[in-house]
């Protein structure tokens, strides 16, 4: 790809920035966005917009811009929100040290509480002592640079034309008549809004109709993540096929599309720009640390909850021949054999973790016997119990949706990868013996076939038990 970008750039190929990537700068680390803005100055003659795109600039940049100064403070106030509940997470931990019958705690836990206050009480001081500074900037925002380039770059007349109304209306009306949207740029907004729907659309119109009167290429650049300009092939996305293809047939002109950390990454290699990416690195060095907000017993009872609600599904072929086939009660109690975190990848935005570990369980299975004569109910036999091995390997994500969130304790378990139930030892049940202990004389009979005690209700009334009956029954088919 940089080998294609490079090839277009010395051609001197147009680059279109989607509306989302000129917003996206605004969340991103202050560093991160210092070294963009020297790879826009190495291709800002390159760079033109489309009339779609400064629009909705228009309308956003605003909000962006001052949301981000926001953002700033809630950094402070995150670390605020940290600090309060220090005493209560010191209380929580002693007190389980406690029921394990460690001594002397309650002096420890005083000097903790006390070094804690002390903590807030010098980010109070700091903070009263610096009066402003919860409106503090970084000091690349210190004004609206983004604005800046933007009207800058109009200012120099790299601006496509405003199409006229019938282009406009004729672009709408072939976007309405495709049915299945999919393949074309804004095919998943169909269900927008009617004046929201077409911008993508109509984007793509201008570019292609600006590449085809003045003869040139195009790297178009979009954060967009939904699957009408991508398709994901592995875990990476790459500009559909279908669209490199309708652009050099209705322009004879070549497109590329990717994403701005993937542009921006090749601009930097290709003009010899220090790349200091402190968000991908902070985020790829913060993977790790990040293990530690993954809550065990919140992952391991997400999944838990299902086993215990139906094990049968865990239960592959080779070890069901040891369970009964009618009724699985699995003990709600478990131990953790082991429980393994790693990190599985890193895109843009996301974390995700490979969550792995096996707990030793109990429980209790029962074979069908049949149905009482009078009642229906389904008759069980006695227990067969076991000891199994549950084995779970979940796939757990964290999202990174800008710079300013890497504190954040969210988390979510997006999929299961293994699930399985191995019978480690089972003890299938006798009943001659289990009656002998659980049930006196007057509530069992003796099968004359088997010789086995059987309770009365599992008696067929041909004088046989249940299971000597549907032996027989089949022997018979």
């Amino acid at each position: 790809m940089q080998e294609e970008i490079k090839a277009l750039l010395n051609e001197e190929c147009i680059i279109i920035f989607d509306t989302n990537v000129y917003l996206t700068i605004y969340s991103q680390a202050p560093e991160y966005t210092a070294f963009e803005f020297k790879c826009l100055e190495k291709i800002k003659n390159n760079i033109y917009m489309p009339m779609t795109v400064w629009r909705e600039f228009e309308k956003q940049h605003e909000s962006k811009y001052h949301e981000n100064l926001k953002n700033c403070t809630k950094v402070l106030d995150k670390f605020k929100k940290e600090l309060e509940v220090i005493p209560s997470k010191i209380s929580v931990q002693l007190n389980t040290l406690k029921s394990f019958g460690y001594p002397e705690l309650d002096e420890l836990e005083n000097n903790l509480l006390q070094k804690a206050s002390s903590i807030s009480e010098e980010i109070e001081k700091y903070l009263s002592e610096r009066q402003g500074l919860t409106k503090i900037k970084p000091r690349i925002f210190e004004k609206d640079i983004v604005n800046d380039f933007v009207c800058q770059n109009i200012k120099n007349g790299r601006i496509f034309d405003e199409p006229t109304l019938s282009d406009t209306l004729s672009w709408m009306e072939k976007y309405d008549s495709i049915k299945d949207g999919s393949d074309i740029p804004g095919g998943r907004d169909q269900k927008k809004l009617q004046s929201n729907k077409y911008h993508d659309y109509i984007i793509w119109c201008e570019i292609k109709r600006y590449c085809k009167a003045n003869n040139k290429n195009c790297i178009f650049v979009t954060n967009d993540k939904k699957d009408d300009w991508y398709d994901e092939i592995n875990n990476i996305k790459i500009f559909k096929d279908n669209l490199e293809k309708e652009f050099l047939n209705d322009t004879n002109q070549k497109i590329i599309g990717l994403s701005s950390k993937d542009f921006f990454e090749s601009v930097s290699n290709i003009y010899e720009i220090e790349n200091k990416n402190k968000l991908k690195y902070a985020v790829e060095a913060l993977a790790e640390k990040y293990k530690s907000i993954i809550d065990v017993d919140d992952v391991i009872n997400n999944e838990v909850y299902n086993l215990i609600l139906n094990p049968y599904k865990y239960i592959n072929g080779e070890e069901s021949v040891s369970v009964g086939n009618e009724k699985f009660d699995l003990d709600e109690e478990y131990d953790i054999v082991s429980f393994d975190i790693e990190v599985q990848n890193i895109t843009d935005e996301v974390i995700y973790y490979l969550v792995d570990y096996t707990l030793d369980m109990k429980g209790e299975s029962y074979d069908y016997y049949g149905r009482d004569d009078d009642t229906k109910e389904v008759v069980l036999s006695p227990p067969i119990e076991h000891s199994i091995e549950a084995n779970i390997s979940l796939l757990v994500k964290k999202e990174i949706n800008s710079y300013f969130d890497f504190s954040s304790d969210d988390y979510e378990v997006c999929g299961t990868i293994k699930k399985e139930i191995k019978v480690v030892t089972y003890t299938p049940y006798d009943d001659m013996l289990y009656y002998e202990n659980e049930i006196d004389d007057s509530q069992n009979s003796i099968c004359p076939k088997c010789g086995k005690i059987v309770l009365n209700e599992n008696m067929s009334g041909t004088g046989f038990c249940i299971n000597c009956e549907n032996e027989e029954l089949v022997a018979n088919e």
